[in-house]
C-alpha cells in the first residue's frame, strides 16, 4: 500500500508507515514502545488532535470550573481577608509628640457588660465659643492643641493612647479630595429627604444620613441601616466616590498603626459577623468599621454628645470637611480630656465617642462645615460573642456553671478592652 494512502487512512505517524513498507518488517518481532512527544490535546500518540471548535469548548469549561473554585475560595475567604490591607505607618508614630491628658478613662462608667457606655440623659445645645474655651479669661480654661500637621497621639493619665489627631496623609492632592468631598455633599443636601422636626436632632442641627451595618436601637439582631430610596441613592453615590474611599481606609491605617490590638478586635469581630451574615452589606472595602455618617450641614456643629451605643472602648473616626477658618471655628472640643482641638478641612481624628463627651466650636454664617464620621456598635461585638443570638436566648442556653462564666467575663470585659490600647511606650513596637 502507498505510504500516502497508509497516512490518510489509518491516521498513522510517518515513521510507522515507513516501518510498514520496510521488506524486512516481521509482524512476528517482539514490540517495543517508542516513546512519542505528547502534544497539548493527544494523550497518546493516535488521539486525534481536537478542532479549533472543541479547543474553545473546553477552554470556556475549565474557564467556569475555574472561576467557579475560585469563587467558592473567595467566599470561605472572604472575611478573613477583609481587614488586611490596613498599613501601619511607623514614621508617624517615631516623629509625634503626645498629647498628656489627666483622665482616668478606666474610671468612666460603662454598661454592665461592657460593650456600650451609658445615657447619661440630654446635653447642653449650647454653642461655646473658643473665648468661652480657653485661655486665661475663658470660663473652663481649656488646653488648646494647635494644628502642627504632625499626628499626634491623645494619652490619658495610665499611659494609654484613647485617641490620634490624625491630621492627614503626605498627599499632594489631599485637599483636592477634600474640596471634591464638600462639593458632593454640598450638591446633594436639597435631595435628602428629612423630616423638618429631625433636622435637629441630639447630636446637633444639621442633616445627617447614616449608612452601613448596626445594632441596637431596639433591632433584633444587626442589619443594613435602612433608608428612603432617594436617600439611598445620595448614599449610594458618596460612597462610590474616591474621596469617601481614600477618607476610610486612611482612617483604618491609623487604627491599625495606633491601637494594632483594638484593630485586630474589630478586625476578627467584623469578619465572623458578614461570614454568619452575608447579606450584611460593607460599605469600603478597605475600612474596619461597620457604619457611617454623612453630615451635611451647611453649619454641622454638634452639641455636646456621647455616642455611647458605639462600642464602649472602641474608636470613631471623624473627617472635617468645608471651607472655614479652622483657627477661629470648628474645634473639636474633648470635654472630659480639658482640651480643643484644631481641626482644619481634610483632616481626620480618632477617639473613643462612647466615652468622651464632645462638641465643635461654631463657624460663621458664610462658611460652610461637613464631616464624615465612621464607628461600630457596640451591640455588633456582643452579638458576636453571644454566639450571634440575643442576650436572652444566649443566656437561655447557658448552663450555671457557663452563667458563671458569662458574669465574669462581663465583669473584665472594660478591662480588658483597655488593655487592647498601646500605650505610649509600646506603640512604637507594635507598629
Amino acid at each position: 500500500m502507498h505510504t500516502s494512502l497508509l497516512q490518510a487512512f489509518f491516521d498513522l505517524p510517518g515513521h510507522i508507515v515507513a516501518a510498514l513498507q520496510d521488506p524486512g518488517f516481521d509482524l512476528r518481532a517482539p514490540r517495543i514502545h517508542t516513546p512519542i512527544a505528547s502534544t497539548t490535546y493527544a494523550s497518546t500518540p493516535l488521539e486525534r488532535p481536537l478542532t479549533e471548535g472543541q479547543q474553545k469548548r473546553v477552554v470556556k469549561r475549565n474557564k467556569a470550573a475555574n472561576n467557579t473554585r475560585a469563587k467558592k475560595r473567595q467566599k470561605e475567604s472572604k472575611a478573613a481577608d477583609a481587614y488586611v490591607r490596613a498599613r501601619a505607618h511607623s514614621k508617624l508614630i517615631d516623629k509625634s509628640a503626645p498629647a498628656h491628658c489627666d483622665l482616668q478613662t478606666e474610671n468612666i462608667p460603662v454598661s454592665s457588660t461592657g460593650y456600650i457606655a451609658l445615657n447619661q440623659g440630654p446635653t447642653s445645645d449650647r454653642a461655646y465659643t473658643l473665648e468661652d474655651l480657653v485661655g486665661e479669661q475663658s470660663e473652663y480654661k481649656f488646653r488648646l492643641i494647635k494644628h502642627t500637621g504632625e499626628s499626634t497621639p491623645i494619652v490619658d493619665a495610665s499611659n494609654h493612647v484613647i485617641g490620634v489627631i490624625a491630621n492627614h496623609p503626605n498627599d499632594p492632592y489631599w485637599q483636592d479630595l477634600q474640596r471634591q468631598a464638600s462639593a458632593a455633599i454640598e450638591a446633594r443636601r436639597d435631595r435628602c429627604c428629612i423630616p423638618i422636626e429631625d433636622e435637629t436632632h441630639r447630636r446637633g442641627a444639621f442633616i445627617s444620613l447614616n449608612c452601613g451595618v448596626s445594632h441596637g436601637g431596639g433591632r433584633k439582631m444587626p442589619g443594613n441601616v435602612k433608608n428612603s430610596k432617594p436617600n439611598a441613592e445620595v448614599l449610594a453615590e458618596l460612597n462610590a466616590m474616591e474621596p469617601f474611599q481614600r477618607f476610610s481606609s486612611f482612617a483604618s491605617s491609623v487604627m491599625y498603626t495606633w491601637a494594632n490590638q483594638l484593630y485586630q478586635y474589630y478586625a476578627t469581630t467584623l469578619s465572623k459577623l458578614h461570614s454568619k451574615h452575608p447579606k450584611l452589606r460593607r460599605i469600603f472595602p478597605d475600612s474596619i468599621f461597620s457604619a457611617v455618617s454623612y453630615n451635611f450641614g451647611p453649619w454641622t456643629t454638634c452639641f455636646q454628645h456621647k455616642d455611647f451605643a458605639n462600642l464602649a472602648f472602641g474608636w470613631c473616626a471623624v473627617t472635617a470637611l468645608g471651607d472655614f477658618d479652622y483657627t477661629a471655628g470648628g474645634h473639636l472640643i474633648l470635654w472630659e480630656l480639658k482640651i480643643v482641638i484644631e481641626f482644619p478641612p481634610g483632616c481626620t481624628i480618632l477617639f473613643p465617642s462612647a466615652l468622651i463627651t464632645h462638641s465643635n466650636v461654631p463657624i460663621k454664617e458664610t462658611e460652610r462645615r461637613y464631616s464624615f464620621a465612621q464607628y461600630t456598635a457596640g451591640g455588633i461585638f456582643r452579638w458576636v460573642e453571644n454566639n450571634f443570638m440575643t442576650r436572652e436566648r444566649y443566656l437561655a442556653k447557658l448552663t450555671r456553671e457557663q452563667r458563671a462564666q458569662d458574669e465574669e467575663a462581663n465583669a473584665t470585659r472594660w478591662k480588658l478592652g483597655l488593655s487592647l490600647l498601646s500605650t505610649s511606650n509600646n506603640a512604637k513596637t507594635t507598629a
